[in-house]
C-alpha cells in the first residue's frame, strides 16, 4: 500500500502538464494538455475535431495520412468526431482516474481504450473515404495516433507509441515485438521495473525518443546509444541491359 501511496504523491497533476516545461515538454505539448483538459468529453464534434486536428497535425500522425479523398466536403476529423459522439470513448477514459499512472495493473483498460479509437477512427474512415468503395481497401492502422490522442487526455497512463519509441525500447535492451500497442504496454512495463517512481509516461517518451533515434540512425556502424553494430544488408547489384542493337 505505501508503493502505491508513494506513486500517486508523485504523479504530475494538470498543472505541472499545463504550466511547467519540465513535466510537459516543449510549449506545444502545454497547449495540447490544456485544451484536453478543458474539453476532455467527446460528446461535441466541433470540439473533438479541433483536438483531432491539433493533435495529429503537432504529432505528425494526423489520421487523413492515406485516407484518399472524401465522399463529402467535411473533414475525415469531423467524419471521426461523430462517431466518437456515439461511443463508449468517454466511459472507458472516465474508468481510468487522471491520478492513475500506467501499471500492470491497469494496462488491460489502457490498451482496451486504445483499441477501442482504433476501431472507431477505421470504421470512420471507410466511411468517409472513396476508397471504402473498394472492398479490399483497409484504412491505415492509426495505433500511433490513437496513443498520442488518448495520452494528452491521461497523460500519466497512456505511453506514446511511434517508431522512434519502438526503436528506443530496443535499444534499451528489451527484444519485442513491439508492433501493436498492447505489446508496445508490455515493453514499457517491462522497461519500468524498478526505476525510481518519478518516471512519467511524458519522461520515458522523452528518453526512448532520444534513443530510438540514434538507434534508427545509420549513418555510423554502431549505435550511439547501446554500441550495438549495424548489420548492412549488400546492395543488389543493378541489372545491365545491353543494347543488342
Amino acid at each position: 500500500m505505501a508503493v502505491k501511496t508513494d506513486a500517486i504523491a508523485l504523479t504530475p497533476t494538470w498543472e505541472a502538464y499545463t504550466g511547467y516545461a519540465e513535466t510537459a515538454g516543449p510549449f506545444e505539448n502545454q497547449v495540447l494538455y490544456a485544451m484536453c483538459r478543458d474539453n476532455p468529453a467527446h460528446g461535441d464534434p466541433y470540439v473533438t475535431a479541433g483536438k483531432i486536428t491539433a493533435i495529429g497535425r503537432i504529432y505528425a500522425a494526423a489520421p487523413e495520412r492515406g485516407a484518399g479523398s472524401g465522399r463529402e466536403p467535411g473533414s475525415l476529423s469531423q467524419a471521426i468526431a461523430v462517431r466518437l459522439a456515439n461511443s463508449p470513448l468517454d466511459d472507458r477514459l472516465n474508468a481510468i482516474a487522471f491520478a492513475e499512472r500506467f501499471s500492470k495493473a491497469n494496462i488491460g483498460q489502457i490498451v482496451e481504450a486504445h483499441r477501442l479509437l482504433v476501431q472507431e477512427v477505421a470504421l470512420a474512415t471507410r466511411g468517409w473515404s472513396i476508397s471504402g468503395d473498394d472492398g479490399a481497401w483497409s484504412p491505415r492502422n492509426q495505433a500511433s495516433f490513437a496513443s498520442k490522442y488518448l495520452h494528452f487526455h491521461r497523460p500519466n497512463a497512456f505511453p506514446i507509441m511511434d517508431s522512434y519509441a519502438k526503436a528506443g525500447l530496443a535499444c534499451a535492451g528489451l527484444k519485442g515485438p513491439f508492433g501493436t500497442y498492447e505489446q508496445f504496454c508490455a515493453g514499457i512495463a517491462r522497461h519500468v521495473e524498478g526505476q525510481d517512481l518519478s518516471w512519467t509516461p511524458r519522461s520515458i517518451d522523452t528518453h526512448l525518443v532520444i534513443r530510438g533515434r540514434a538507434h534508427l540512425d545509420r549513418t555510423g556502424s554502431l549505435c550511439r546509444q547501446c554500441g550495438v553494430e549495424f548489420v548492412r544488408r549488400p546492395r543488389k547489384a543493378k541489372a545491365v541491359v545491353l543494347n543488342s542493337g
